[in-house]
């Protein structure tokens, strides 16, 4: 008995080792033991069951451009900003605008003490009129020796030193008119004016300094055209063309 006991046992292992199940009592048989798992598997059933998708779970998968975003940061600048400059040294008078104000074009801003431009435009005016009266009295000699040459009453040399004198005193006129048109200009420079349309952005002076020859007096720019200028990494600029849509956030 004991002999058969253990041989029993033995054959057992061995089927099950062999991947067998044997079924124990009468007409027993040995199946495949994955098929014998697999019979016993809670969800054997239920995998052998189709699965059905709504529209709204399916979607049909598609071959689309991946949006590409550069990202970068600046501030805003005005392209058309103008600096408005003492154009003569002297004390200024009064500064008619404030940070913030918006002026126009051709607008007064304010006034300089132009004292001493006022006087070289005086003293330059009277030079000139004299001038003129010196080039009209060598136009009556040089006219009146003319005659004179041509009568034989002066010599020749005469007639062209009276000539002479009056070249040089046209050459007079002329460059007294150039010296006080220069004058007037640097009078009419030192206005104050606004060149452009704008906003008052910035003051750099208030009335009863002394200001100088092209130092700032106010910043104007015109805010109907903003640029934002900022940088962008050297392996992005690639990705850049002109004409990308650009979205800002301020």
């Amino acid at each position: 008995m004991r002999k058969r006991l253990v041989f029993g046992v033995a054959v057992v292992v061995v089927a099950i080792g062999a991947g067998f199940a044997i079924k124990v009592g009468k007409g027993a048989s040995a199946v495949p033991a994955a098929t014998a798992m697999a019979a016993n598997a809670p969800d054997a059933a239920a995998s052998d069951v189709p699965l059905d998708f709504t529209a709204s779970e399916a979607a049909r998968p598609q071959t689309l451009a991946l949006p590409q975003l550069v990202e970068f940061s600046g501030p805003l600048v005005a392209p058309n900003t103008a600096i408005v400059r003492a154009k003569a040294t002297g004390t200024l008078l009064s500064l008619d605008v404030q940070e913030g104000q918006r002026v126009k074009a051709g607008e007064s801003i304010g006034r300089i003490d132009v004292s001493d431009l006022q006087s070289k435009v005086a003293e330059r005016a009277a030079n000139l009129a004299a001038v003129r009266t010196t080039l009209a009295q060598a136009q009556r000699t040089h006219d009146s020796n003319i005659g004179l040459a041509n009568d034989k009453f002066i010599s020749t040399i005469a007639l062209e030193n009276s000539k002479s004198a009056l070249e040089s005193a046209k050459a007079q006129v002329a460059a007294a008119e150039a010296t006080l048109s220069s004058a007037q200009v640097a009078l009419r420079d030192a206005s104050l004016v606004a060149p452009i349309s704008g906003i008052v952005s910035k003051k750099y002076v208030v009335s009863g300094e002394k200001v100088t020859a092209e130092q700032q007096v106010v910043t104007i720019v015109d805010l109907h055209m903003l640029e934002l200028a900022g940088t962008v990494g050297t392996q992005e600029v690639a990705r850049l063309s002109p004409g990308m849509p650009v979205t800002l956030k301020i």
